[in-house]
């Protein structure tokens, strides 16, 4: 079994995740081609690139989500695994809260097949699966600032221009880029602006925007670590609420890639059994991470 120590360890979560969020799990870097003349490459290539940057058979992962109020003080908090099975252009993530209990929905499945846009149902316990309307994406993710869009990156798929020329972000030159909504009538965030670091394939800020381009919800990495076989990955994903003031920050913990995930475990009775044993042998399988340095402290192959 692999961990965190070898090369194809989990790096960095499945983004909105990764940056969405959470998800969320983006593997090794795969270097860009870019064009000759320019030394740029088209947003599109881009996006496309960040995407193949990811794929994997199946990885699992395990964080903590910590909601903080206006004042600073911690509100809420979850101990969640993340599992994913890919196969061809089909992917299936699995967000489970593991602590505490939450009888209005428990677990999180996301659903993706070529050409269509994501599904997303909500596991209530003991056995019902209940899928969530799109206009509904935007509720909170586990009681926190994540929403089930964040969980389900729908705006990766929306056309996508450059908006802009280079941002220094933790250290990387950020490329910024624009996705606008092709039913924008209809969306809570028409458009959505995002920073891409193209030497390390990630995203490393998101804000999405309403309709008189307000910032209604941002996202973005912290601490970045390359200790996963030289990968870059972000150890904290933070979602704030600038009209609320609160803030949500998920810590990732411990995980593996490139395996064999039973396509039993994203069925009502794989979930329901997952959740029944606490995800125990799981956890106790997953080689540990460190927790992140605390605000302002920096650890090795790290940039603040």
């Amino acid at each position: 079994m692999k961990n965190l120590s070898g090369p194809r360890a989990l790096g960095r979560p499945l983004l909105p995740a990764a940056l969405t969020a959470l998800a969320v799990l983006l593997p090794a870097h795969v270097p860009l081609r870019l064009d000759a003349a320019t030394n740029e490459m088209s947003a599109r290539d881009l996006v496309a690139s960040v995407s193949n940057a990811r794929r994997t058979s199946g990885f699992r992962m395990r964080a903590t989500l910590t909601r903080s109020n206006a004042e600073g003080a911690r509100d809420v908090s979850r101990q969640i695994t993340v599992r994913g099975r890919f196969e061809g252009d089909s992917a299936r993530i699995l967000y489970l809260c593991t602590s505490p209990p939450m009888p209005d929905g428990q677990a999180v499945l996301v659903e993706k097949t070529a050409g269509a846009g994501p599904g997303i149902s909500v596991f209530i316990p003991p056995d019902r699966m209940e899928q969530v309307p799109e206009d509904m994406f935007d509720r909170p993710f586990f009681g926190t600032d994540f929403t089930l869009a964040d969980m389900a990156e729908p705006f990766w798929a929306w056309p996508v221009t450059r908006a802009g020329g280079e941002t220094n972000l933790l250290g990387h030159a950020a490329v910024s880029l624009e996705f606008r909504s092709p039913a924008s009538d209809a969306a809570s965030h028409p458009s959505v602006r995002t920073w891409i670091a193209p030497d390390i394939l990630l995203p490393l800020l998101i804000e999405k925007l309403d309709s008189g381009g307000a910032v209604i919800r941002r996202l973005h990495s912290e601490k970045l670590t390359n200790r996963a076989g030289g990968a870059w990955a972000p150890m904290l994903v933070i979602a704030e609420d600038p009209a609320s003031g609160s803030r949500t920050t998920l810590a990732v913990r411990g995980g593996e890639r490139d395996i064999d995930v039973p396509a039993g475990d994203f069925t009502p009775a794989g979930i329901a059994s997952l959740l029944a044993r606490g995800e125990r042998k799981d956890a106790a399988a997953d080689a540990p991470l460190p927790p992140p340095p605390a605000e302002g402290e920096e650890q090795p192959g790290s940039v603040q």
